[in-house]
């Protein structure tokens, strides 16, 4: 099940007994916790009523214990199982012992008939979808796997973050943070929280709030930067390098961007130019559509032999710079120079 089908059920006051949740997208799953902790139970009664409990503290036995308690002055208990390995794949260490798997069949039944006035959560880094406890929470309650968002549904979940503050955002500015920021949620409502409070009174955030704020907490100097080169604009990229090496980027890492950039734009071309939409390209390369329109545009500035020599020109400059032979913020210089170089034979 997806955390889309979870949260549909929750908007529609659903909620099962028995909930399953893991997946690399730990701030979803962290604030669809807090949901259940403070929609089911009253403030006043929440120490009366909540349990949260590490997995590797607790039995099988001892979590049925705790689920078949009766609420206290509140319609419903939330129990939740942080870390529980009973649904990770047994490790070939010898046969369990009769008291583990009598426990755990204790476990199993309970998931199969539970109490309507617990909802009991378990919470685990990964599973096996195989095992009869997996299943079982399946037949009663919902196995959800928190994935890392992509493309609509985070751009989706970044305006729907920023209308919840009582704003909207125009959709370059989405597009602009997230290729920014990334799709790391943490920090995309960390940087949300920012442009709420830098835009005021006003209602929409635009592109240029983003260029304006984001840039100086994040890496967006460093797309500003290879976006240059990609637009063979040598005297904005060597002003943006020089402003980056005062604030204290290694200049290594600087040359690191420029090639990854240069090899996603060879990338973008060859796929183009085979007959690839752009959004082809961006399921190929596992970026952005944002990012894929944007490389697939740049890219079609050089041609497929000059990228090619661009990245020995890269090589190069990487190898000189380790070595000593050339000063970075120079050699820097000169690659730039000659990447945007118009007519040139790199």
């Amino acid at each position: 099940m997806s955390y889309q089908a979870l949260m549909n059920s929750l908007k529609r006051k659903v909620v099962l007994p028995v909930y399953l949740f893991w997946g690399e997208e730990t701030f979803l799953l962290e604030e669809v916790l807090a949901k259940f902790k403070y929609q089911l139970i009253p403030p006043d009664v929440m120490d009366f009523n909540m349990d949260v409990v590490e997995g590797k503290n607790v039995s099988p036995e001892d979590i049925v214990r705790l689920a078949t308690t009766l609420p206290f002055m509140s319609d419903k208990r939330v129990v939740i199982i942080e870390n529980a390995d009973l649904f990770k794949a047994q490790k070939k260490t010898g046969e369990k012992s009769d008291q583990a798997k009598s426990q755990e069949e204790l476990l199993i039944e309970y998931c199969k008939q539970p109490l309507d006035t617990t909802c009991l959560i378990f919470t685990s880094d990964s599973v096996d979808r195989k095992k009869k406890l997996f299943k079982a929470v399946q037949e009663t309650g919902m196995a959800v796997e928190f994935t890392p968002l992509k493309d609509i549904e985070l751009n989706d979940w970044v305006e729907n973050r920023i209308n919840g503050m009582g704003k909207n955002i125009e959709t370059e500015a989405i597009d602009e943070l997230v290729a920014a920021v990334g799709s790391n949620l943490r920090m995309l409502d960390a940087e949300l929280r920012k442009l709420f409070n830098y835009t005021g009174d006003r209602k929409v955030i635009n592109r240029e709030d983003v260029l304006q704020l984001v840039s100086k907490t994040t890496n967006l100097s460093i797309f500003e930067l290879v976006d240059a080169v990609g637009e063979r604009n040598s005297q904005k990229a060597i002003q943006l390098m020089r402003e980056m090496i005062i604030y204290g980027e290694p200049p290594v890492r600087l040359l690191f961007m420029v090639a990854k950039h240069f090899r996603t734009l060879l990338q973008a071309k060859t796929l183009y130019l085979t007959g690839y939409a752009e959004k082809q390209v961006a399921t190929q390369l596992q970026i952005h559509p944002y990012v894929a329109r944007k490389c697939v545009r740049q890219s079609k500035n050089f041609s497929r032999e000059e990228l090619e020599q661009a990245l020995e020109k890269i090589l190069e400059t990487d190898i000189s710079i380790k070595t000593s032979y050339r000063e970075p913020v120079l050699a820097l210089e000169l690659l730039f120079v000659n990447l945007c170089r118009q007519e040139r034979a790199i």
